[in-house]
């Protein structure tokens, strides 16, 4: 891919695909294992633009460095998944998961690729077909030290996310009331029905991967959860934080999805590792 079909494929809205007429809103079940652990109680919400805003800065830093030297271009380091032909319309995880990887995911790897300096990043894919779930998976590879996950999106089948199961769970302000209104409800959170479920889903996750930063897509609409410093606690709450993006808002320019995930990326990429002082810390040009 060239540099302009790159960048004009980041800056593009995704193709209007068409949703098969029986991939309709459901209620998910999840295993026995997940229904024990806890979902979030509340969310704070954070605004979209800024992840978006991360994804502009690291494009004009790549403008910049294109300009000033023609770096020589590294062999393509993205994991060897297999990409199969796209079906009509799309119907399950498998579908939206394809189609992520060839209309947008692609495209942000190569571009994280271009700008790390000490190491590359590689995908793997980890599925579920009982609990309804696919993990697209991003690890670091430093050119010196042990690869580490630093992000994980998961990929569900079209409509099955709804931003009114998360709207009661958001604080805009009052961080504290919301985690006692939570705590006072039976389930303990203020999520319902599938959100509720895929966070716990994300919560049982994140132990395994070790990672602060999670989203979940179902080709219509993203959901980012940042759970860097997480702390339900009474007194001083920290909430995971939800940007919400709408893919049906999506417009020619600086609000589409490539930027969104560039963004979450490049943040989950940055981030301290505090508590693995010895893992070695991406940098970009």
């Amino acid at each position: 891919m060239t540099e302009k079909s790159l960048h004009e494929a980041i800056f593009s809205p995704l193709p209007p695909l068409a949703v098969h007429k029986d991939a309709v809103y459901r209620r998910v079940t999840v295993n026995n294992t997940t229904t024990r652990v806890e979902a979030f109680r509340a969310l704070k919400k954070e605004d979209a633009e800024i992840l978006m805003k991360l994804g502009c800065d690291l494009l004009e830093d790549k403008k910049e460095d294109n300009k000033k030297s023609k770096k020589k271009k590294e062999e393509n380091k993205l994991s060897g998944t297999a990409i199969k032909q796209l079906p009509g319309t799309l119907k399950s995880e498998a579908d939206a998961m394809t189609a992520s990887i060839l209309y947008f995911l692609h495209h942000i790897n190569l571009v994280i690729n271009q700008k790390l300096q000490n190491g590359h990043i590689k995908t793997s894919l980890e599925s579920s077909k009982s609990a309804m779930r696919t993990d697209y998976i991003w690890n670091f590879y430093p050119k010196t030290g042990n690869p580490f996950p630093v992000a994980v999106l998961e990929i569900k089948a079209p409509n099955l996310l709804k931003g009114t199961e998360f709207a009661e769970a958001i604080a805009d302000t009052g961080d504290r009331n919301k985690v006692d209104r939570a705590s006072g409800d039976r389930s303990s959170t203020l999520l319902l029905y599938n959100a509720r479920e895929f966070t716990q889903q994300l919560r049982r996750y994140l132990k395994k991967h070790n990672v602060q930063d999670r989203a979940i897509i179902d080709w219509n609409y993203l959901a980012i959860i940042d759970t860097d410093g997480l702390l339900e606690d009474h007194q001083n709450p920290v909430l995971a934080r939800l940007a919400w993006f709408d893919r049906s808002r999506e417009i020619q320019g600086d609000k589409s999805i490539h930027l969104m995930m560039l963004g979450f990326l490049y943040r989950a990429l940055n981030r301290p590792r505090t508590a693995n002082p010895e893992l070695t810390r991406p940098q970009f040009s």
